[in-house]
């Protein structure tokens, strides 16, 4: 990927909930709401995992990042420099 991928894709992120889980990591990216079409123009930050510490410290959480259908998507295919299959 190119450098500053995770950068465009959090400058167009929006997160899933208003919990620790996900606020240690992006405090002030906006929160989904439910009139939010975020496949279109936006990423979604969420979390997987049900271990969490509330020491600042996370453990066994995952933050995956969805691409949805559009200018996310696109985004990050633009910003690939190479790839490999892996069996």
């Amino acid at each position: 990927m190119k450098s500053g991928t995770l950068d465009e894709l959090k400058n167009m992120g929006i997160r899933n909930d208003a919990t620790p889980r996900i606020t240690n990591y992006y405090p002030d990216m906006p929160r989904l709401s439910s009139t939010d079409d975020w496949t279109v123009n936006n990423t979604i930050f969420k979390t997987e995992g049900k271990k969490y510490v509330d020491l600042g410290k996370l453990k066994d959480i995952q933050v995956n990042i969805g691409l949805g259908k559009g200018k996310a998507l696109n985004t990050f295919n633009e910003r690939i420099l190479n790839f490999q299959e892996i069996k």
